[in-house]
């Protein structure tokens, strides 16, 4: 029964980390009047790094997270001297990550990101 216990929890275990890094890689979205977005992210058990790529340049993501489907990040974007920040929320489905955007400049607004293949 012990033994039967040990498996079924590495199991858990490698199912968890398989999902969450399964939203390593290029994924691109369309951001109405902002245009194309593309995103570069890496999991690293909860903690989600990367960089956002948009007609600003490339922005780095901060305080990333990702629990199971659920995936959070903020921008912050420094433009002609102005400080905006963005806060990224929503949910890893497959090769569709369905976010909604928040912060200084507006929203919340819905950007769905596809897996570049």
């Amino acid at each position: 029964m012990l033994r039967l216990i040990q498996v079924s929890f590495l199991l858990a275990l490698t199912t968890f980390f398989t999902f969450a890094a399964d939203i390593d890689g290029t994924w691109t979205g369309e951001s109405g009047a902002r245009g194309t977005q593309t995103l570069t992210l890496k999991a690293d058990g909860s903690t989600l790094t990367g960089k956002m790529s948009t007609a600003l340049g490339e922005l780095p993501i901060a305080n990333g997270k990702i629990d199971g489907a659920k995936v959070s990040w903020v921008v912050n974007i420094e433009f002609n001297g102005n400080s905006f920040t963005q806060n990224f929320s929503g949910t890893l489905a497959g090769d569709e990550l369905k976010m909604t955007v928040e912060g200084s400049r507006g929203g919340p607004r819905e950007v769905i990101y596809k897996r570049a293949k």
